[in-house]
């Protein structure tokens, strides 16, 4: 199961860093004036470092509580399936806490990985915007 949350979240880290990508690539002008002002690209890739991290938060933080609630009831009270479609009656559900923070860790490590859309923004030229 952590594999399959770890690709959903690959996923939707590929999402995330196009619009960090887009947003650098519309926000040229403004780097450029930045990097014009004496701006060190270090600094302006903490910047999108730091957008990349608090989005990856909001989406933990969004993201968890909800998946883990839903967890909690269908163990509760259970799913169920069709069987004569299914083996089984119910859906099985077991929480393992020493589990919980690889899966939520995960896709916030994934978001803050890759460097490529930081490499975009903090490598303009100022005569490039």
């Amino acid at each position: 199961m952590f594999v399959v949350m770890t690709f959903i979240a690959l996923v939707a880290s590929f999402s995330i860093h196009s619009t960090l990508i887009m947003m650098a690539t519309q926000k040229a002008r403004e780097v450029a004036i930045l990097k014009a002002m004496g701006a060190a690209g270090g600094a302006i890739r903490r910047v999108f470092i730091a957008e990349g991290v608090y989005i990856g938060l909001i989406g933990l933080a969004s993201g968890v509580p909800p998946a883990w609630s839903g967890c909690k009831l269908i163990e509760k009270y259970g799913l169920p399936l069709p069987t004569d479609v299914y083996y089984i009656s119910k859906l099985p559900v077991v929480m393992r806490p020493e589990r919980d923070p690889g899966a939520g860790g995960s896709p916030w490590a994934l978001c803050c990985l890759p460097p490529v859309s930081r490499r975009c923004g903090s490598r303009l030229r100022p005569v490039a915007g």
